[in-house]
């Protein structure tokens, strides 16, 4: 009797807790002072910027909080680094969550995992909340098809994604490359937008643009999604360059 060769595995198997580093690469960070206006936001995983810095002694420090709009500071690391104070309700409750004031590591070198809401794709850029710091996902580019006339882009039903806006540098098949100035009827996927060149263009022309980040959400410098969960949501690595 021969049995037939596995092809299902039907087990996905953990690789890791959030913000823990995955590997023995190259790695930088500092340690800052958590000072989020909100302490329950300031959850292992997320996105930190810069609130005051003191670089005495050749070593950066100071305070940061979770999401922000200053200078990234990097993303709360290291979750066995730190005592488990638990919640208010049970001291002994596990929690990635920690208290302002504590002395915490931000990495913005290194691969670690990260959680992602939905699924996503190797090479995916990553952004963050400028109000949590709440991480997410987006592909780097947009493709699809569109029109134009004068300095109106019409961007056809269904493009690769929904994350063009202003910023979005498009390259468009036999004709001049063009920059989103302003949003019209389409807000990241099909409609019209403002552009910075005139042009006619027909109808059905394939282009391709990078993705912009949504209102509300910042890019994580120099930052990739390099392994995800098949389940979708759930975990994911990033590698963190600098």
């Amino acid at each position: 009797m021969t049995d037939a060769f596995q092809s299902v595995v039907n087990v996905e198997l953990g690789f890791g807790i959030v913000g823990e580093v995955i590997n023995n690469g190259p790695r930088r960070g500092n340690v800052y002072e958590l000072n989020s206006d909100d302490a329950t936001k300031n959850v292992i995983g997320r996105a930190f910027t810069i609130l005051t810095s003191d670089s005495g002694n050749g070593q950066s420090s100071g305070t940061v909080r979770a999401g922000g709009t200053g200078a990234f500071a990097g993303i709360l690391a290291n979750p066995k680094s730190y005592a488990s104070l638990g919640t208010n309700s049970d001291t002994l409750a596990p929690t990635l969550t920690l208290p302002n004031a504590t002395l915490a590591e931000f990495l913005y070198m290194a691969e670690m995992v990260i959680a992602v809401p939905g699924a996503c794709n190797i090479g995916d850029d990553v952004y963050y909340d400028t109000t949590t710091g709440v991480l997410g996902t987006l592909p780097p580019s947009v493709t699809g098809t569109l029109s134009q006339s004068t300095t109106t882009v019409t961007v056809a039903a269904s493009p690769s994604s929904n994350n063009l806006g202003v910023g979005s540098k498009l390259q468009i098949t036999g004709a001049e490359p063009a920059t989103i100035l302003a949003l019209g009827t389409g807000t990241g996927g099909a409609g019209t937008y403002t552009v910075d060149v005139s042009q006619t263009v027909s109808g059905g022309t394939a282009f391709t643009a990078n993705s912009v980040v949504p209102s509300g959400k910042a890019f994580v410098p120099h930052t990739k999604i390099v392994r995800y969960s098949e389940t979708g949501a759930g975990l994911a690595v990033a590698s963190l360059t600098n």
